[in-house]
């Protein structure tokens, strides 16, 4: 490295996560980064308070609110408490690989264009179905900058079928590069840049407030957001599927905030669930004997499954069309709940003034 920063403070929010937690502080324990180094854990339970008495060496501090929050306003606490002018973030059930920091370091410190730097989240394991499937289908990769250049329903349509046939290898490749947003479970932001962009947005409550921030840093340092894919975190998903699901849902509701905020942002809809819908209720209508027909076609509509059965001579991933399909379903419901709630503005306290938050 070419320079040497004075160090990294590493916030963490964590609710409800004392039993994950001690593994991502093991984690942050065994960082090769050589400089300084903080750990800023940011309990947003406020009915219990967390005490790490096993961690009481100095370099981790514990923030417990007495008030819920949020993890944009959680965040945004342990950043006015850091000290050092390179932050980064992880959640609580994250396991950081030993050359994360200095690999996000890296990539800020020597490019002048970089203020923000993110890595490659993976599951931690993949020991069950469920695990391989999120490997494959990877809920954390990093958002493109072609996005932003997608403006029409018909271009995103394209993306979204190109999406269809590709295996995951072959979307994400491993290079350094500028994207247009990274989950802030794998993000290092220098401090000042932070503080000029306004933080996290804290009106922004329920989910995509990482995505806000990374497009409010774009828009006020073009290219200055960079992705790593040697900055490695595991992230420890839970073997259920009710779970995968609900994050779906979550990320739908997450979209549809977004679009409150940013207008110019288009709602994502999943169609291969609508068309699904609609076959079936009309060969249930007028051709009854074949209702089942668009079960029996659904691995073909998601054909990279069937690509990387045939690559790799298993019919496990003809089940992750399963998946994928269910997951379409709940984000669509998800959508659908935001979109018909009575009083989204109140509910996830989006205002027109976070759009101008500085």
């Amino acid at each position: 490295m070419s320079r040497d920063p004075a160090g990294i403070s590493v916030v963490i929010c964590t609710y409800k996560g004392g039993a994950v937690l001690p593994g991502c502080l093991e984690a942050l324990r065994n960082q090769t980064w050589s400089g300084g180094l903080e750990v800023i854990v940011v309990n947003d339970d406020p009915s219990r308070e967390l005490v790490l008495d096993q961690y009481a060496n100095g370099s981790i501090r514990v923030l417990n609110n007495k008030l819920n929050l949020g993890p944009a306003g959680a965040r945004n606490l342990g950043i006015r408490h850091a000290r050092f002018d390179l932050i980064a973030f992880t959640d609580d059930d994250c396991r950081p690989e030993p050359q994360w920091l200095t690999k996000l370091a890296e990539v800020i410190l020597n490019n002048n264009s970089a203020v923000a730097a993110g890595g490659k989240t993976l599951p931690q394991s993949t020991s069950s179905i469920l695990f391989r499937y999120l490997a494959q289908s990877n809920p954390l990769k990093p958002l493109e900058l072609g996005l932003t250049q997608q403006r029409s329903n018909v271009s995103r349509l394209g993306s979204y079928l190109q999406g269809l046939v590709r295996l995951n290898s072959e979307t994400n490749a491993d290079n350094t590069r500028s994207v247009y947003a990274l989950p802030s479970a794998n993000l290092a932001v220098k401090k000042d840049a932070l503080h000029h962009l306004g933080m996290f947005d804290e009106n922004i409550q329920f989910s995509g407030e990482d995505q806000d921030l990374c497009r409010r840093l774009n828009q006020e340092y073009p290219s200055g957001l960079i992705y790593n894919p040697e900055a490695v975190v595991h992230h420890q998903y839970k073997n259920s599927l009710r779970d995968t699901l609900r994050r779906s849902q979550v990320y739908a509701v997450g979209n549809f905030v977004l679009k409150l905020k940013w207008p110019e942002i288009g709602l994502v809809v999943f169609p291969i669930p609508v068309a699904w819908v609609t076959s079936t209720v009309l060969l249930a209508l007028f051709a009854t004997s074949l209702f089942w027909l668009p079960s029996a076609f659904l691995p073909f509509c998601y054909p990279r499954y069937l690509l990387l059965a045939l690559k790799s001579g298993t019919l496990e991933p003809i089940l992750y069309s399963a998946i994928n399909f269910l997951q379409d379903c709940w984000a669509n419901f998800g959508l659908v709940q935001a979109i018909f709630e009575k009083s989204p503005l109140s509910r996830y306290r989006v205002s027109k003034a976070a759009r101008d938050i500085k």
